[in-house]
């Protein structure tokens, strides 16, 4: 039932991000957020939330998923021109590719049986996707780290590790902010 309020963050960041772009002043983002907030979880549709439409889709939300949104929404409400949790656009490519090779392991598109792998090698291949994404990023390897430590208490009901790490949402969120990053680049 945690997942189901948790579902209201990726929306107050997509809310956030689009205010940052409007240079808006500091009480309309204190105000999105509870807007935003209460918005989610109010039945509007045969007694169903925004957040409970958003879980039919898109299931439970990674950990990780919810780090990069909290991650996003403090340097948002930074508002100072220094930029603490930035993630690289390197990092964005890491997070991309290795959530599009384990969804599509997944989905067996690459049959290599990773998902259902045994528990022993499932905390190797975290431990060695944790060390890689080192080199990629150092704030994504934190974010990985820190999905392995939630992993290691059982926040979630989920049993495999990868739920932790990967999800659809994040991979769809990575490849639009790595088309803007392009964009960006391309427009200096």
């Amino acid at each position: 039932m945690i997942m189901h309020y948790l579902l209201t963050l990726p929306y107050i960041t997509i809310t956030l991000l689009l205010l940052s772009y409007t240079r808006a002043k500091q009480f309309a983002y204190y105000f999105c957020i509870l807007f935003i907030g209460i918005l989610c979880n109010i039945p509007f549709y045969h007694h169903l939330s925004l957040n409970d439409l958003t879980y039919s889709i898109t299931s439970n939300l990674s950990f990780f998923t919810l780090i990069l949104c909290a991650l996003l929404c403090l340097e948002i409400l930074q508002f100072k021109k220094k930029k603490i949790f930035f993630i690289s656009y390197k990092g964005y490519l890491y997070i991309a590719f290795a959530n599009l090779f384990f969804y599509l392991c997944f989905l067996n598109i690459i049959p290599l049986n990773i998902y259902y792998t045994d528990h022993t090698y499932t905390i190797l291949i975290a431990s060695s996707i944790i060390f890689i994404s080192f080199f990629f990023d150092k704030i994504v390897s934190l974010a990985y780290l820190f999905c392995l430590f939630a992993y290691n208490l059982g926040l979630f009901e989920v049993n495999n590790i990868f739920d932790y790490f990967f999800d659809v949402p994040i991979l769809i969120a990575t490849l639009i902010a790595l088309c803007i990053k392009s964009f960006q680049k391309i427009k200096k």
